[in-house]
């Protein structure tokens, strides 16, 4: 299991976070989780919720420097299992700051740094 898992958020948002410490984005309050992405599942999730939304970062954070829970789980109706976080994610969890431009149809691709 690797230790970076991934989550997509707007630039301002973890500018935000980063001012406050920690990062918790306004959908923890409903799902009761962060919603996160191994880098094979990336593209297809920012394809999939963030189709043409300009200004994007993905987080890459390090699963050992959380001090919650991370579950991997799958989505109801899917079988591909996700990483969850169960808690706010310190700054200092995130590794990496990727960003994540939609390309001139709004679709995405996997940055080059994930590219293996």
């Amino acid at each position: 299991m690797t230790a970076h898992i991934y989550h997509i958020t707007a630039g301002d948002v973890w500018h935000h976070a980063q001012a406050i410490g920690a990062y918790t984005p306004e959908t923890y309050a409903d799902d009761g989780f962060i919603h996160c992405s191994y880098p094979h599942q990336v593209v297809a999730v920012a394809n999939a919720k963030f189709r043409g939304h300009q200004g994007l970062v993905l987080l890459g954070i390090d699963r050992t420097q959380l001090p919650c829970q991370v579950i991997n789980e799958p989505p109801a109706g899917g079988s591909d299992r996700f990483p969850h976080i169960y808690g706010p994610v310190p700054v200092d969890a995130v590794t990496e700051v990727i960003p994540l431009p939609c390309q001139a149809d709004g679709r995405f691709s996997l940055p080059a740094t994930l590219q293996a």
